[in-house]
């Protein structure tokens, strides 16, 4: 059982932590992403569930002095299907979620992708890339309502691109090694998506 430390009025420099949805939430919260789909022949079994109880977060937070936080907004529950509906209620989840930090004193720094895509998106394809910056879009209206103003679009660009393809240890989806001219798409389409976003949200906020 987790015990809290004696409690603290701050820590002496501004530290923070962060983390990723399917780390907090498990296969069990995200099964129609790739993550998902490798975890039902590995499951995990044992996940903190950030998506029910963030209050578990910001006591720990609160515990050690910590005024950073930074989570992903994960696309699987905003936009679940390739039609590019966004889901109305969880998107309002995730900004009740936001003002719980915000009203515990800790500031919430948003990532917009961060490895776990869902089934029906790919990296390979160019086309794939407009439904991602109109779901980005859509979180990051939602995010200037709730006053958050630090937003990350991908989280480590290069990762998927090295570690689904390029590298010989097959270890991250999509499972291919040594395939330098897709990993070299996957890197251009991974810049194109940035660069969308950004001057998407830019342009907007």
């Amino acid at each position: 059982t987790w015990k809290h430390p004696a409690p603290s009025d701050g820590a002496p420099v501004q530290i923070g932590f962060s983390t990723a949805g399917f780390q907090d939430n498990g296969p069990k919260g995200h099964p129609n992403t790739n993550w998902g789909a490798h975890h039902r022949q590995t499951p995990i079994p044992h996940v903190p569930d950030f998506w029910n109880h963030p209050e578990r977060f910001i006591e720990r937070l609160q515990a050690i002095g910590a005024k950073n936080f930074r989570f992903s907004i994960d696309r699987d529950r905003i936009q679940p299907s390739s039609n590019g509906k966004i889901h109305e209620v969880n998107l309002s989840r995730y900004a009740e979620i936001i003002r719980q930090f915000k009203a515990a004193g800790i500031e919430p720094m948003v990532t917009l992708v961060h490895f776990c895509d869902p089934l029906y998106f790919s990296w390979e394809k160019e086309g794939d890339i407009k439904g991602l910056v109109d779901y980005a879009s859509a979180v990051c209206e939602m995010l200037a309502r709730e006053g958050v103003t630090k937003v990350i679009t991908i989280n480590e660009p290069t990762v998927p691109a090295s570690q689904g393809y390029a590298f010989p240890f097959g270890n991250f989806p999509p499972y291919k090694t040594n395939d330098f001219e897709t990993a070299s798409l996957v890197l251009k389409n991974t810049m194109t998506a940035h660069n969308l976003m950004y001057d998407r949200i830019k342009k907007r906020h």
